[in-house]
């Protein structure tokens, strides 16, 4: 079995991306509406394809690829679903632009050196700002 290495932090932090859907589940259940569940099912292999790459972090590999269109994908339409849907709040917005800036500065990191403290520092702090804007959204 591969040993644990600094590299595979994001995938500890990516299921940080289910507690609010959980918390709606429980807190909230006259809330959930179709929406919820596409998201849902977004965000979830949004996990999946995160898990299959930071395992084996490989630059430009079919797994990067995967998961660098899940996570724009996934960006994307809470996003559009704030926008449309729901009307963004100032919470769920300062949370998507503080996640957006960890994953350009990740992308910066990356670019320099991949799987450096600051890369896997910047990727992490965007998946919980990324957790949050995804409570905010339903909250």
């Amino acid at each position: 079995m591969k040993s644990f290495t600094i590299c595979q932090i994001p995938i500890l932090t990516s299921n940080l991306w289910l507690l609010p859907f959980i918390y709606i589940f429980i807190r909230k259940p006259n809330n959930i509406s179709t929406g919820f569940f596409v998201l849902l099912a977004l965000v979830v292999l949004t996990i999946l394809s995160s898990y299959l790459f930071w395992y084996n972090p490989v630059k430009n590999s079919i797994y990067h690829k995967i998961d660098a269109i899940m996570a724009r994908t996934a960006i994307v339409s809470f996003l559009l679903y704030n926008k449309w849907y729901r009307g963004p709040t100032i919470l769920f917005t300062t949370s998507a632009i503080c996640s957006l800036i960890f994953f350009g500065l990740s992308h910066y990191q990356y670019l320099n050196e991949q799987c450096s403290h600051l890369h896997v520092f910047s990727h992490t702090m965007a998946h919980i700002f990324a957790a949050f804007a995804i409570l905010f959204t339903f909250i």
